[in-house]
């Protein structure tokens, strides 16, 4: 299977610590692998300090006759959350494993507090 032929969709591109990220792997019907592959749920920093890879999650999908596999991944309660900052920056991307140009990118945010419960 082409990487040029695979791509990475997610239900939404913006996440909250904790919650549970869904999408799925596209393929050309002509490109769609018989066996299972790995998505990966990755952050990273970069700026002044040592840069930083951290998979903290992973998913196998299998295409079977579809041209597309669904996915679900968690993203740790423990963060951490996107930053863009002058000294550190933080991201988070939802890749391919062992295929470094089907990536997607996407936003992590703080937990929701519900206020009555405080």
């Amino acid at each position: 299977m082409s990487a040029a032929a695979t791509r990475i969709e997610l239900d939404t591109d913006s996440v909250r610590v904790g919650d549970v990220l869904t999408g799925r792997l596209h393929a050309e019907t002509d490109a769609t692998p018989g066996g299972p592959l790995t998505v990966e749920l990755v952050w990273r920093t970069q700026g002044q300090c040592e840069a930083e890879e951290k998979v903290v999650d992973t998913a196998q999908v299998t295409f079977g006759d579809a041209d597309e596999a669904p996915f679900s991944l968690t993203v740790p309660a423990g963060g951490p959350m996107s930053h863009a900052g002058k000294t550190l920056s933080i991201t988070w991307s939802v890749r391919l494993a062992g295929r470094p140009c089907v990536e997607k990118s996407l936003t992590v945010g703080p937990a929701f507090r519900n206020p009555s419960s405080a």
